[in-house]
């Protein structure tokens, strides 16, 4: 059964999970860096509250976790790290932390999105860095490894996922190009569909290299948008926008916007949501 206790504000944390939940129109944000399990929620009707959700049993909680929503089965699924394993958490009926499979990529700073077409989840990262894996979701759950074609982008962590509706693919910006840990400002496109292949976004100008930056594609007008991340080599904790168009050619343009922004995180500098939305 699931419960709630309101309070204004959430406990400051960074690196955490988050998804939108349909169902309760709202965000929920899962774990954080440090050994966290609690559950909160941002109901965004109305006036905006957050409440704390306690939904019984929860799943073994890392740093770095990614979360997708699963609309074939108005669920949630939770991923951090292979020792853990992939857990579903129910919208519908009871309200359950459920874990669907053991396994699977074995890094802390993995990310990934739901493939609605395949569906399945796929993840970029692994504990190479460049490994790719799938969830499937049909039947029971599994995890397993799968190659792409063509160039594909350096081994890295701390990079932004997006799900890229229009052209089945998976977009990649950005994170931490291994082993050197150097921060990088690439993008790139995974086709999804037949052959997977891995093609590089040769869009003009661009936001600096960072890690932990959070990206959405937006399929009404083709593009992605960007916000925010850090740079672990200068300190620089981002507080810019960019939109990159899928158009030909590709382009980035920073954007400027009216009202107030996300304040700095200065206890928290590698502040960043990990989950992807398309």
């Amino acid at each position: 059964m699931e419960t709630d206790q309101r309070r204004e504000s959430t406990p400051g944390r960074t690196d955490d999970a988050a998804v939108y939940d349909p169902i309760g129109q709202r965000m929920l944000v899962i774990a954080g860096l440090g050994p966290r399990g609690d559950v909160w929620g941002l109901n965004l009707v109305g006036s905006p509250a957050w409440s704390q959700v306690n939904p019984g049993l929860r799943p073994g909680v890392g740093s770095f976790g990614f979360m997708v929503y699963d609309p074939k089965r108005t669920r949630m699924i939770y991923y951090t790290a292979a020792q853990f394993g992939a857990w579903s958490y129910s919208l519908l009926g009871q309200h359950q932390w459920t874990s669907i499979a053991t396994g699977g990529p074995d890094n802390v700073i993995d990310a990934g999105i739901y493939d609605p077409i395949g569906d399945r989840v796929v993840v970029f990262g692994g504990s190479s860095g460049k490994e790719l894996w799938q969830l499937s979701l049909t039947g029971t759950p599994s995890w397993s490894q799968f190659t792409a074609l063509g160039p594909a982008p350096s081994p890295r962590n701390g990079h932004s996922v997006a799900y890229d509706a229009s052209r089945h693919a998976l977009i990649v910006f950005g994170g931490d190009s291994l082993p050197n840990v150097t921060p990088v400002n690439d993008a790139w496109s995974l086709s999804l569909g037949g052959s997977p292949a891995w093609t590089k976004i040769a869009a003009t100008g661009g936001p600096s290299a960072r890690d932990g930056a959070a990206i959405v594609y937006d399929p009404t007008r083709d593009r992605v948008t960007l916000f925010g991340g850090y740079n672990h080599n200068t300190g620089i904790q981002f507080g810019d926008t960019w939109i990159l168009s899928l158009g030909a050619p590709p382009t980035w343009t920073q954007r400027s916007f009216t009202g107030a922004t996300p304040p700095d995180d200065t206890q928290c500098p590698r502040s960043s949501i990990r989950g992807a939305i398309g």
